[in-house]
């Protein structure tokens, strides 16, 4: 039936060809007709009747199958239509992710709950600088295809949860449900250094700047929420924009003194250091991502370990930065496609150390020691210090262990890589020596939780040199 697109009957199937009948040997029944089921001009099934009875079926049972195929194809076609009207009305037709109106819908429910559960909800407004530019240069295409890809960019960055959609325009709104504003503030610069990084052929390099809001500090009602957000965006704007601003309820002249004072601090400091972290992975084509795979693994694994949300994107951040020391190591020994001398590794030892001389700010102390320690082994082998055991942060332990299943899954210029089962079981039995016994177990359950559903960065998967 579905290779002539006819009702088809089959009288006995023990009469079949020797290959056919040796297949359907394993059915139980004697005869059988089918009939296909048309949905426009496509080919959508097929309705299928069988008997055990030596019986055959009556010579009209084709057709009187065939008139309940089509009632049956009616039926779908109208269930189909119903659902791709209401996929039109709740989604934007350029970018696919949720429009105003059903943004705005879901902010209210998640207002809702957060005021039912007592937790955070922090919402982003993004938008994209110099938007008009692009158009006005390089055409609406290319503005289109840059809004297409800033969605996708979106996708990807997101934590499990979380929730991305146009508002119009250039602009974008985040819902971060249980997440409060410094997390958010840490999750929106994570979608800044994204959006940077993305390659437009023909198209220069596009920013974006973001406003932060967080219930129930910035506002109780989701009207609210969002126009703290979007008042905090236009002060990044106003800033010198590709920057992410907190929304402040002081005065307008105090909080644009406020926000200066920590985009030169803390905030731009952390900007910059996201941007070089980006750049060194695309140092080595090889290596692209790499460091937000890490990320969302040690993310994961933080989560499962029962670490609080701003801790978990401490150390999301951590594990993107963890390799911002090699910005000091030869091209030629980071993209050697094949095995380090002993002199070439002592350099490569060397960009923990480096990382921690690059991430100076005070408000990055805890970040800075996770990223020095990250090699380090629970057994003492591991340096630059050969610390053993509890002396290494939990979190420093974490990126140990996202980074080495990372490296191990990824293919590199010498090699393939393994598969996610043998490097599951090289992180077992690490346990105890070069890897935490707790992160292992913890990492294990969360990936046998997700069934191979679940990627840290999408689809793509890179190599790195560990």
């Amino acid at each position: 039936m579905f290779r002539t697109g006819c009702a088809a009957r089959i009288e006995d199937y023990r009469a079949l060809d020797e290959p056919t009948a040796h297949v359907m040997g394993a059915i139980p029944y004697r005869s059988g007709v089918a009939a296909p089921i048309r949905v426009g001009s496509k080919l959508w099934g097929t309705v299928a009747a069988v008997t055990r009875s030596p019986m055959p079926f009556p010579p009209d049972s084709e057709e009187r199958l065939a008139q309940f195929a089509s009632l049956v194809a009616v039926a779908i076609a109208n269930a189909e239509a119903r659902a791709e009207l209401a996929m039109q009305a709740a989604t934007d037709s350029l970018t696919g992710l949720p429009n105003r109106r059903t943004l705005e819908a879901r902010l209210e429910a998640a207002v809702e709950q957060a005021h039912q559960s007592g937790q955070p909800l922090s919402v982003l407004v993004l938008d994209l600088d110099d938007f008009k530019e692009i158009n006005d240069r390089q055409g609406h295409d290319a503005g289109d295809g840059v809004l297409r890809v800033t969605a996708r960019t979106l996708e990807a960055a997101l934590r499990p949860g979380d929730l991305a959609g146009r508002l119009g325009g250039e602009e974008f709104l985040v819902l971060l449900p249980d997440t409060a504003s410094r997390a958010a503030w840490l999750v929106a610069e994570r979608l800044r250094a994204a959006v940077t990084a993305q390659v437009l052929e023909g198209v220069p390099t596009v920013t974006v700047s973001l406003g932060v809001a967080t219930f129930p500090g910035h506002g109780v009602t989701s009207g609210e929420l969002l126009r703290s957000a979007d008042s905090a965006m236009y002060d990044a704007k106003a800033l010198g924009r590709d920057r992410t601003v907190v929304f402040s309820p002081r005065h307008p002249t105090t909080h644009k003194d406020r926000t200066e004072d920590a985009q030169a601090g803390w905030e731009g400091y952390v900007g910059s250091v996201l941007a070089l972290a980006v750049a060194v992975d695309a140092r080595d084509p090889s290596t692209h991502l790499h460091s937000q795979a890490v990320a969302g693994y040690a993310a994961a694994i933080a989560t499962q370990l029962g670490l609080d949300g701003d801790r978990v994107e401490e150390v999301r951040i951590a594990g993107l930065l963890h390799d911002v020391g090699k910005v000091g190591v030869p091209d030629a020994v980071l993209q050697k496609p094949g095995p380090l001398t002993d002199e070439e590794w002592v350099q490569m030892r060397r960009h923990p150390e480096i990382g921690a001389r690059i991430l100076v700010h005070p408000e990055l102390a805890a970040v800075r020691e996770w990223v020095l320690r990250h090699h380090e082994q629970p057994d003492g082998s591991g340096y630059p210090d050969g610390l053993i055991g509890a002396q290494i942060p939990i979190e420093a332990r974490i990126l140990a262990v996202a980074d080495a299943y990372e490296a191990m899954i990824a293919d590199r210029p010498y090699r393939r890589g393994l598969s996610p089962q043998i490097a599951r079981a090289e992180l077992e039995q690490g346990c105890g020596g070069q890897f935490d016994s707790e992160v292992v177990e913890a990492f294990l359950a969360f990936l046998a939780s997700q069934n191979g559903a679940w990627a840290p960065t999408g689809p793509e998967r890179r190599s790195s040199r560990a």
